[in-house]
């Protein structure tokens, strides 16, 4: 480890400095430094090489990995709770406004649009040390806390979903290449007050002589070419965006069966649409009996 650590520390085009490498080296404490070395090395390595996914996703990663170090359990806990002057809390800001680009653009599915990073896209190098060195200087006066496995979901708070139309049909619908029997519902996704895309899914569940019935196959009608509609594929919404959009329900996968299935035999009365969101947002809305009709 050491040899690596000279080796990480007296590289040209350092993203981070050698002295603050050097000293998290010879670190002693409550801590394992070892992983954070490790991190800080590839991520000079990778910037040296102006490979700009595996920096922007090293970045990350060192800012989900130092937050116990300032006695804290996530990065958005350092940026909004931890005392920083006004200089270093823009800093702050700023790493956490990459690290979610980042974290959008590397989650990004293949499309037609050319959304992708840059190197100029980085933040600059003295905002990531900065916070090194805050590390360094307060390291020794925490200890380690227990955090959960669970990934931490920020809900976006101002996004809303509500069925834009009571007419819920069962029939044998041809979506892209698929054609399958299912529920057809029209929904009104509203992120117009939100800076960030999000991600949604859906499915329908209810009561019936079994216990509960689920219905958690979906395709979102979204304008696409035929041939790139995907099974159970996530709606994105954009920024800023208002659409209202078909989704198709089933309890059977999509597929291309011209035949149309019975509609399934559920309690009317218990029937609800439940959406949720990559940030952790979930809607539960009401489907009411004489809503629903068949064919």
């Amino acid at each position: 480890m050491q040899k690596l650590t000279q080796t990480f520390s007296t590289m040209k085009n350092s993203y981070i400095s050698p002295v603050i490498i050097g000293k998290l080296a010879n670190k002693r404490g409550n801590f394992n430094y070892e992983k954070l070395l490790i991190l800080l090395g590839e991520l000079n390595i990778n910037f040296s090489k102006r490979h700009v996914y595996a920096s922007a996703m090293l970045i990350r990663a060192v800012l989900d990995h130092v937050p116990p170090l300032l006695g804290l359990g996530t990065f958005e806990e350092v940026v909004n709770n931890y005392s920083w002057s006004q200089t270093d809390g823009r800093f702050m800001k700023s790493l956490l406004d990459f690290k979610d680009e980042a974290n959008d653009i590397l989650h990004t599915p293949i499309s037609e649009k050319g959304n992708y990073l840059s190197m100029d896209n980085i933040p600059s190098s003295n905002r990531l040390n900065r916070l090194l060195e805050e590390c360094l200087l307060k390291g020794d006066n925490f200890t380690p806390i227990a955090i959960s496995s669970k990934p931490v979901k920020t809900q976006q708070p101002n996004l809303s979903v509500q069925l834009s139309e009571t007419s819920i049909r069962w029939a044998n619908f041809a979506v892209g290449r698929y054609v399958w029997s299912s529920f057809r519902l029209s929904l009104t996704i509203d992120n117009y007050k939100n800076s960030r895309p999000d991600y949604l899914k859906t499915m329908l569940i209810a009561h019936d002589t079994d216990g509960k019935w689920t219905a958690n196959h979906f395709i979102f009608e979204t304008g696409k070419a035929e041939h790139q509609y995907q099974k159970d594929e996530e709606f994105r919404i954009e920024p800023y965006e208002v659409k209202t959009v078909p989704v198709f329900i089933s309890q059977t996968e999509p597929a291309t069966n011209t035949v149309r299935t019975p509609m399934p035999d559920f309690d009317r009365d218990t029937l609800k649409l439940v959406i949720s969101t990559k940030s952790g947002a979930e809607f539960i809305i009401p489907i009411k009996p004489g809503w629903v009709a068949n064919g």
